[in-house]
């Protein structure tokens, strides 16, 4: 995906642009990287569910936050229309070892981010940022796509209570943004995820629960080079939490989360997560912010029932008998204003997902990163980000000899480990009050015990963006 989108509902969009509030926009931009550096605390699928749902309340909070003569208006509702535009090259489109092939991809995109008071207590907010990728020469990759972070939401408050009822969606095509992905141009899906949630704060104790449910729908009507239909699947998500509050933005306790996940294919098995552990938020001081989590993972995998080969598609999975799973998940993230110009975070994590290949079920991998912000003057900003992954994923296939060849004996298991290096620089420049230019490099390297999933890419991209 170009580098040039913007989520509708992040801080970049909403950000001051007079001049006199130079010292707050520079001060603010801890934001992102608390944003950011939370990122790879993604654990299990039910708890990623509720730490996206945090990000997303903090940022339709620092939105309204934003003083309202910077939004357009009519009557009561409130808005902000954008227009960018990016101009991608890129050395790998494919994501391949060999041969590598270049291309061009343009990425004009609309933003969108509006506020409608309901009541007192209550406000509605859309947010959305559709594009469309186009690609110069391989114009079967060309895509309509969604931003990640468009999200439909209503908050509003009773007494001690607080509730949000949401619906976050986004159409994707990244392929780099799954480190056990290999070999494929696209990855293109639709994610949906619809809940409620609600917090209870009498006192120093607060309470939290939720639910809601997720769709992953895999979408092959382009020439992404691979079926990703055998991942559509439906997911029932619960969470919860107690804590207890130390200072105002200071907190510790307990969470858990559990998800029934159903494939709409018979070659992933259906499977029930939970998870449960300890997590604290702590405001060190006005510049510096750390949050830990991290606990007990458990998956109960179902039986699957396999499939016959035949003789136009002999990489079939295997039947497979129900197992279980008991793992960990972890993250930690730091985020300090160094300065009143700079702002950087490091983070980590551990975590569990769902797998993505060919006769996996899940890939486990340990993560790291590292950003920084620097705003050099009122109108410029550059930035760096690096990132590291190590990940292992299990997969079983029946061998392609052909269906008459394969026997018990036959069925492969393979592991394959893999480690993805990311580095980002960017620079942007405010030209007027609605109007900033932009550049940015991305390097990103796999690494494979499987030589041939093994691939390097390069991505310059220029970008310009016209906030209404």
């Amino acid at each position: 995906m170009a580098l040039t989108i913007f989520a509708p509902l992040g801080v970049v969009a909403t950000l001051p642009t007079h001049p006199s509030t130079y010292r707050r926009r520079t001060s603010s931009l801890i934001v992102p990287c608390l944003l950011l550096g939370g990122q790879f605390s993604s654990a299990q699928d039910a708890l990623r569910t509720a730490i996206n749902a945090d990000r997303s309340e903090q940022a339709r909070q620092l939105a309204v936050a934003t003083p309202g003569n910077e939004r357009i208006k009519a009557g009561p509702f409130e808005f902000n229309v954008g227009l960018s535009y990016g101009f991608e090259f890129t050395d790998n489109v494919r994501n391949v070892r060999s041969p590598r092939e270049e291309d061009y991809i343009q990425t004009p995109q609309l933003n969108f981010n509006g506020f409608l008071p309901v009541s007192d207590t209550g406000r509605m907010t859309l947010g959305f940022g559709v594009g469309y990728a186009d690609y110069f020469q391989h114009n079967e990759l060309d895509r309509l796509y969604f931003a990640p972070n468009s999200e439909l939401a209503y908050d509003f408050s009773v007494k001690d209570f607080r509730f949000t009822i949401y619906d976050s969606f986004a159409y994707s095509y990244d392929v780099q943004g799954v480190g056990a992905l290999a070999g494929v141009a696209q990855f293109p899906h639709f994610d949906n995820t619809a809940g409620l949630r609600a917090t209870w704060a009498p006192s120093k104790w607060s309470y939290q629960a939720g639910y809601s449910h997720y769709n992953f729908i895999s979408d092959n009507s382009g020439s992404s080079g691979t079926d990703f239909s055998r991942l559509d699947r439906s997911s029932e998500q619960v969470f919860g939490r107690v804590a207890y509050s130390i200072a105002p933005a200071t907190r510790v306790g307990m969470e858990a989360s559990s998800a029934l996940t159903d494939y709409a294919a018979d070659a992933q098995p259906d499977n029930v997560s939970v998870s449960i552990g300890p997590y604290t938020e702590w405001q060190v001081s006005e510049a510096f912010t750390m949050t830990l989590r991290g606990g007990f993972a458990h998956y109960s995998f179902d039986s699957t029932p396999g499939a016959v080969p035949d003789s136009t598609i002999v990489l079939i999975r295997p039947a497979a008998a129900a197992y279980e799973l008991n793992s960990y998940y972890a993250g930690f993230s730091l985020n300090h204003r160094l300065t009143e110009f700079i702002t950087h975070g490091i983070s980590a994590s551990h975590s569990i997902q769902p797998g993505i290949n060919q006769g996996s079920d899940y890939t486990e991998s340990t993560d790291a990163g590292y950003q920084v912000s620097w705003a050099l003057t009122q109108n410029t900003t550059v930035g760096a980000n690096f990132g590291y992954s190590h990940g292992t994923e299990t997969r079983t296939q029946i061998p392609d000899e052909g269906p008459d060849a394969i026997e018990i004996g036959d069925l492969r298991p393979t592991n394959e480990a893999y480690d993805t290096f990311r580095l980002g620089l960017n620079a942007s420049y405010r030209i007027s009050q609605q109007t900033t230019v932009s550049l940015a490099y991305s390097h990103y390297r796999r690494e494979s015990s499987d030589a041939d999933r093994s691939y390097f890419n390069n991505r310059v991209t220029i970008g310009l963006r016209y906030q209404f």
